[in-house]
């Protein structure tokens, strides 16, 4: 009879990191039990050593050192479980710069993110679903800026120049322009009917975009109900502008913005005017957002996002509402806004959450629009936080590769390590609101929404490459 085989038992042994050539580690930690919360740390050393029981495998150790860049990098363990591994205890050394690779001189401080180039649009934008294209064939990104009274500082006879170098050098290249609106601040009033060469002017000024290399996207009805209550001055009003910008290659048409409050007939009469606007050379969408599954708006659809807490993890929305129409391309219009202090369920002063929501808006869409209260007075220059935060919502958008909405969708998610998608880095509900990433072969982008993390985590053989700004995340892998 063949004797019953003892099954091993796991076993104390020692682990240890060597850096070689040798550096003074402020940091050197070790994470285990595949915990994202639970490491072994050694503080001012070169080489650390601690005990740790051989079933522990797969891990990652994290190296801070002044001078160098900080270090991560996935490693593996001799464990009892491994073959031909021989008897207890298991004792392990791993040396950076022998077997992992070696520590990387810090370079030079950098910005945060890399700001965009200034604007410099040529030629009509077409839509091929789920992305937007330019006249080379290439993925185009939405770099918008609210700028809802700048036709009206063109119409009152205000220099646009400075508003319009402003807002290219902080990156956009498009801007969100009303046609009308029915504020007290705006005197005379801003009503077509007021202007007698009001459609000349508008074209005049889409002109002058031209001439900066920057685009438009006229909202063509806001406070209808007090502007333009009649249904048929309505129709013959859009007419007017479709006839007036005809040829424009620089002009996108919003028939409404929230017209669930802006038309008389509500958001079905927006979905009608884009219905009857398309085909003349423009892209058009409704501004309707409130249908679940989306009704049909045009071209292209605009949302604006909830203005709760955790709004940056609502850019999730735009592939959310491409998946469920068609795949219509999707902009995140009008986020939560910017502003000089945070008002909560209002503004939001942090320019994190802007850069994630601005990220995002890329990865499941073609781009977004910063949306701020300087910009909704078309005020010049904008506030200093409000600057700030537009700086980083269009660095994030120059970060993360218009290709992005293309690739396939990954989450990370408190069910498994891998989450949704294998993700390249781990995800804890804790720690972050969201993980997103997308993925092209050996190359990841990742974002970790409102996170509280100093650095991400890699896992399944990805490396950290940079990290630009807190929670933004850039891997290879071989």
């Amino acid at each position: 009879m063949a004797k019953l085989k003892t099954e091993r038992q796991p076993a104390d042994r020692t682990i240890a990191i060597a850096i070689e050539p040798a550096v003074l580690a402020k940091k050197i930690e070790v994470q285990v039990n595949g915990n994202p919360n639970t490491w072994l740390r050694a503080t001012d050393v070169s080489y650390a050593a601690w005990q740790w029981s051989d079933s522990l495998g797969d891990s990652v150790v994290e190296i801070t050192a002044d001078g160098y860049k900080f270090y991560q990098q996935s490693i593996h363990w001799k464990t009892f479980t491994d073959p031909d591994v021989g008897p207890s205890p298991l004792n392990h050394q791993l040396t950076v710069g022998v077997d992992l690779p070696a520590l990387e001189a810090e370079a030079p401080p950098k910005p945060d993110v890399i700001p965009p180039e200034p604007a410099s649009e040529d030629g009509p934008i077409t839509v091929n679903r789920p992305a937007m294209y330019d006249s080379t064939g290439q993925c185009w990104q939405w770099r918008g800026f609210t700028d809802f009274l700048l036709l009206y500082r063109y119409l009152t006879n205000v220099d646009l120049d400075p508003f319009l170098t402003e807002r290219i050098g902080l990156g956009a290249n498009v801007l969100r322009v009303l046609s009308m609106v029915g504020w007290d601040e705006c005197q005379p009033p801003f009503y077509p009917q007021n202007f007698p060469d009001y459609y000349t002017k508008l074209r005049q000024f889409v002109d002058l975009l031209a001439e900066f290399q920057i685009r438009v996207e006229l909202t063509v009805f806001a406070d209808a109900q007090i502007v333009m209550p009649d249904s048929n001055q309505r129709k013959q009003h859009l007419q007017q502008v479709i006839s007036t910008l005809q040829g424009c290659w620089n002009v996108f048409i919003e028939i409404a913005n929230e017209p669930f409050k802006n038309l008389p007939g509500g958001d079905q009469e927006a979905i009608d005017l884009a219905q009857t606007a398309q085909g003349h050379g423009l892209l058009v969408a409704s501004g309707e957002y409130s249908s679940w599954p989306p009704a049909p708006t045009a071209d292209y659809g605009t949302t604006h996002c909830d203005r709760s807490e955790d709004w940056p993890r609502k850019c999730k929305d735009l592939k959310d509402r491409c998946d469920e129409s068609g795949k219509t391309p999707w902009i995140g219009d009008e986020p939560m806004g910017a502003a000089e202090v945070s008002d909560p369920g209002r503004r939001d002063a942090d320019p994190d959450d802007h850069a994630w929501y601005a990220s995002g808006s890329q990865m499941f869409g073609p781009g977004a629009t910063f949306h701020c209260d300087d910009g909704i007075h078309s005020r010049t220059p904008i506030g200093p936080q409000q600057t700030e935060c537009a700086k980083a919502f269009f660095g994030a958008l120059a970060w993360t590769p218009s290709e992005a909405l293309l690739w396939p969708y990954q989450r990370g998610d408190m069910g498994s390590e891998a989450g949704i998608g294998n993700m390249p880095i781990l995800h804890d509900d804790a720690l972050e609101s969201r993980s997103y990433c997308k993925t092209n072969g050996g190359q990841s982008w990742c974002i970790q929404i409102q996170t509280s993390r100093d650095h991400a985590t890699p896992r399944d053989g990805w490396r950290v490459v940079e990290e630009p700004r807190r929670g933004f995340v850039y891997l290879e892998k071989p």
